[in-house]
């Protein structure tokens, strides 16, 4: 991939120094391998491994203009490659005992060089063992119960070329270890019906960014720094589900609460460093809570009508106010037709505005953007051609999405469109 993005905020001095941009260059090559192998063995019954190995190249060349003209210096390379691998092993059930031990790794090596590095190298290692078990209580109840232990370690490597002399000598290592554990409990109320609940303590350490990242994130439109003392997050969730379902009609209700300590956020100072905004990573201790909620209705055999709301209110607890970029109140109505060689679509989604703000946050009004699409598959033999197009913000409206960091000088994306085809076999 190969596109830009905007660099530098328009200013009041615009005729001397005029909006910059970014370009970002990115490849990847990627491998992955799945297998399943049925046992059938008195302990084992079924095998599960899964594992991706990732080779990632990441540059950025914001624009720089001096007394000789305009220039692209990369500012940031990253290079990342990293091994993911989860090996299962489900067990044959035991009275009314069935479930799964897991093994879960994740290796990542990353060198990061360039004019700003946004951060040093390091290796971060991740290791995990659990056990997931689910006991039949009768025809309507399933009761859960999950434990987990999580090892990760993140080791920074000094590189003597690096232009921040900090990166040239650190050598740090981060060690975070957690037990986890979730309980958990389903009832069917009747047919089509069930309602479901679980409690859990919940843990994640901070990433190499979070603590030591000190540079232009182009991508972000920012400087970011880090903060080298951050903890790993823990925390204690309480959620719930109902869902209905009948021939024309699904229902889902979700609801939520999480209570996190040294919740690890970003949020912008207020300051600018090399002309851009700085975004400092923090932490404290946060309540989250919400739900989300969708209604599907199919009046005919071909349409179905769909709506969906979702909210979430975040509150820093040690100071008693809100997180910064929190979503707003947002909500999806949409018509869709399809039969078996074609199909339609209409949506319209909608933000209210955001007033409740957190460090850095400035006020996002309300939106609604329509988006369409629509598309037809023709069969040949054994193979299926799917072809279709799709057209977001519809009506090119200028709207801001509360999650974005550069919201303030750039709103999103305007009138836009995508066409896809498919080869089926």
């Amino acid at each position: 991939m190969n596109y830009g993005i905007p660099g530098v905020p328009p200013n009041p001095d615009w005729a001397d120094v005029p909006p910059g941009t970014s370009r970002i260059a990115q490849k990847k090559n990627s491998i992955e391998v799945r297998s399943l192998l049925d046992v059938g063995g008195p302990v084992i019954r079924q095998v599960r491994f899964n594992a991706n190995y990732v080779d990632y190249n990441h540059s950025e060349f914001p624009t720089a203009q001096d007394s000789t003209g305009i220039s692209e210096p990369q500012a940031n390379h990253f290079h990342k490659q990293a091994v993911n691998a989860t090996l299962q092993f489900q067990h044959e059930r035991f009275g009314n005992f069935q479930g799964i031990v897991g093994f879960w790794t994740n290796i990542e090596n990353l060198t990061i060089d360039g004019d700003m590095p946004l951060g040093p190298n390091s290796l971060t290692t991740g290791l995990a063992g659990y056990v997931y078990e689910e006991y039949l209580a009768g025809d309507d109840t399933r009761l859960q119960a999950g434990i987990r232990f999580d090892y990760n370690r993140i080791h920074t490597s000094p590189f003597a070329d690096s232009p921040d002399p900090v990166f040239r000598t650190i050598d740090v290592a981060v060690l975070s270890n957690a037990v986890t554990a979730s309980l958990g409990a389903v009832q069917r109320l009747s047919p089509g019906t069930t309602l479901s609940m679980s409690v859990a303590r919940s843990f994640r350490a901070p990433t190499v960014q979070e603590l030591f990242a000190n540079g232009l994130d182009a991508a972000s439109s920012t400087y970011s720094k880090g903060e080298a003392g951050l903890a790993p997050e823990t925390g204690f969730g309480i959620d719930a589900s109902f869902k209905a379902r009948t021939p024309a009609l699904v229902f889902e209700l979700s609801p939520y609460l999480n209570f996190i300590n040294n919740y690890v956020y970003a949020f912008l100072t207020g300051d600018t460093l090399e002309d851009f905004p700085v975004r400092q990573f923090s932490a404290t201790d946060a309540r989250l809570m919400g739900f989300e909620a969708s209604i599907t209705v199919q009046p005919l055999e071909d349409i179905a009508l769909k709506g969906s709301v979702d909210y979430v209110n975040a509150e820093d607890t040690k100071n008693s106010v809100p997180l910064p970029f929190t979503p707003p109140l947002r909500g999806l109505l949409s018509v869709r037709y399809q039969d078996a060689s074609c199909w339609g679509m209409l949506e319209l989604r909608l933000a209210a505005s955001q007033t409740r703000l957190g460090d850095g946050d400035t006020p996002t009004a309300g939106y609604g953007v329509v988006n369409c699409g629509a598309g037809i598959r023709l069969s040949g033999g054994r193979l299926v051609h799917a072809i279709s197009v799709h057209c977001d913000n519809l009506f090119d409206k200028a709207y801001r999405d509360n999650l974005s960091v550069i919201k303030d000088f750039l709103p999103q994306p305007g009138r836009s469109f995508r066409l896809a085809y498919d080869l089926l076999f």
